[in-house]
């Protein structure tokens, strides 16, 4: 009746991490930019170029990026998780900012 060895049981906890696969992520992707035509923003402005090179680099390399990225003439601040967890769609949001 001694104290109980608990040294093999943190490795019976770990679990493997699933992510999402590339055509996931592309698909997601492709969605959003779509979405971001259909409203008239993609063509020509930089703003919204710099916000395709962060979905562009999410597509590619599967790192889980978050930030806001103003957009400037447009009142308009682009606000996005996009996300590598296969049970989560990835979030953009177009908010109303009167500073911008």
């Amino acid at each position: 009746m001694g104290k109980k060895n608990r040294k093999g049981d943190k490795d019976k906890d770990k679990k493997i991490k699933l992510v999402k696969t590339p055509e996931q992520r592309l698909q997601e992707v492709s969605n959003i930019r779509q979405q971001i035509a259909a409203l008239g923003l993609g063509e020509g402005n930089p703003d919204v170029e710099k916000f395709y090179q962060e979905l562009d680099q999410f597509a590619k390399t599967g790192y889980s990026w978050t930030g806001k990225i103003p957009l400037h003439g447009h009142q308009r601040v682009i606000s996005a998780t996009l996300t590598t967890n296969p049970n989560l769609t990835s979030n953009v949001s177009l908010l109303y900012d009167p500073q911008k």
